[in-house]
């Protein structure tokens, strides 16, 4: 799959093995960072680690499966998730062809991993 995200006010296209690029993604509901881009992770291993937090990037992102597709675009109610884990994002994949969405929304920057998790599982619909 392939991704384009913002950084500042740029686009920045990427995949799911793309590295050492930087992307703006919110740390807090009105403010952003440059982090360092390190792929994409399964919903799987985000819900498994012992820290880090979902969030989502400061614009919504495009995304396609495969170059000779066409752009799919997002929106606030259905964004990309992204996983901050140090200083790395992560895009948050259900499956290898299908990525996680989730609803741009303030409350997942209280700091609690906890609530990230419950957030992740509500989700996908497993509590």
């Amino acid at each position: 799959m392939e991704f384009t995200v913002g950084r500042n006010y740029a686009n920045v296209t990427v995949d799911e093995n793309s590295s050492q690029r930087h992307l703006s993604v919110m740390v807090c509901p009105d403010d952003y960072q440059n982090i360092r881009y390190g792929g994409t992770i399964s919903l799987q291993r985000a819900t498994e680690a012992e820290e880090g937090y979902l969030s989502y990037f400061r614009k919504n992102p495009l995304y396609r499966e495969r170059f000779e597709d066409s752009w799919v675009y997002t929106s606030n109610e259905k964004t990309l998730a992204a996983f901050v884990q140090g200083d790395v994002v992560y895009i948050v994949m259900i499956s290898p062809k299908e990525p996680l969405f989730i609803k741009r929304d303030a409350c997942m920057f209280d700091g609690d991993f906890e609530l990230s998790r419950f957030l992740i599982e509500k989700t996908q619909g497993t509590d």
